[in-house]
């Protein structure tokens, strides 16, 4: 919740710098790409981002190689299908039809695909603690470099201040969970049931759909905007959607919360989610006021 937080004030920042330093034209033609490359990334996670939080608590000597795995099937998903989504709709936001973009393209998705699933690996280990910290280092680095590519890179500076910062946090993050966090939890886990291949497919296909039409509620409308009215509108749009529905993130990690504190103790999952519901209104509530008074 603190990561929401954070990133949503950063995020509102960002934004509001970006649309007054960029054209709108190119603001939505960013937006665009960025909407695409969650939408493509979130597709390819096969909603991992759930399946981690539930199966990592407990996995003690298996979970290096689970992690592996999660991030290994993710992202030969992502390439593909980044790769057919530039093919097939001939869409390249970056350079035209230029390979340059297209490989820039698909690498940013294999990215953003990891960047997300270590943030459930963190929350998995029980280390959220470090979630604040990556991802309100990501948002300052982000809002530094939309301002210092507005000149030089007028076109791509938006699309570049997202994916540098996440290329740049892949290295140390897993380095960390790697090599410190993972070997002390397997030391200190004391119900190890491994992870059963077969339980992970089931919860993940019936957890996949649902979170496939989250994931579109989310990240389509810019798309759709862009095909309706143009780059221009969809620059106007985005600016606003992306921190209106950052208010949807609190309650997906209030649940991701959920996931690995109800994994570990069963027994308690009611009263765990009665404080989600009481968490999440004490936040979601007075957000929504201050936005509208913000607006």
């Amino acid at each position: 919740v603190a990561t929401t937080v954070l990133t949503a004030v950063l995020g509102l920042l960002y934004w509001a710098l970006a649309a007054r330093r960029y054209a709108p034209e190119e603001l939505g033609r960013s937006a665009t790409a960025i909407s695409s490359m969650v939408l493509i990334s979130g597709i390819a996670q096969l909603n991992l981002i759930n399946g981690i939080p539930r199966f990592l608590p407990r996995a003690g000597q298996h979970a290096r190689r689970f992690v592996l795995s999660a991030y290994a099937v993710t992202s030969a998903l992502a390439a593909v299908v980044s790769l057919a989504f530039v093919l097939v709709t001939r869409q390249n936001f970056l350079s035209g039809d230029g390979w340059a973009g297209a490989a820039w393209f698909v690498a940013a998705v294999v990215a953003w695909c990891i960047f997300t699933l270590q943030d459930s690996v963190l929350a998995g280990l029980r280390q959220a603690i470090w979630v604040p910290l990556e991802n309100g280092i990501f948002a300052v680095l982000k809002i530094v470099l939309v301002l210092a590519l507005a000149s030089g890179m007028p076109r791509f500076g938006i699309f570049a201040s997202w994916t540098i910062p996440v290329a740049l946090s892949l290295i140390p993050v897993n380095l960390l969970i790697f090599r410190r966090l993972i070997p002390r939890q397997a030391r200190t886990t004391e119900v190890q049931q491994g992870v059963p291949p077969r339980q992970v497919i089931s919860y993940i296909g019936r957890d996949y759909v649902g979170g496939l039409f989250n994931l579109a509620a989310v990240t389509t409308l810019p798309l759709i905007v862009a095909a309706r009215l143009g780059l221009g509108s969809a620059g106007h749009f985005y600016a606003a959607w992306i921190v209106a529905s950052s208010f949807d993130l609190i309650l997906a990690n209030l649940g991701m919360s959920l996931i690995v504190e109800g994994s570990r103790d069963e027994r308690r999952i009611a009263a765990f989610s009665r404080s989600m519901a009481r968490l999440g209104l004490v936040f979601l509530i007075p957000g929504a006021l201050l936005l509208a008074v913000l607006a």
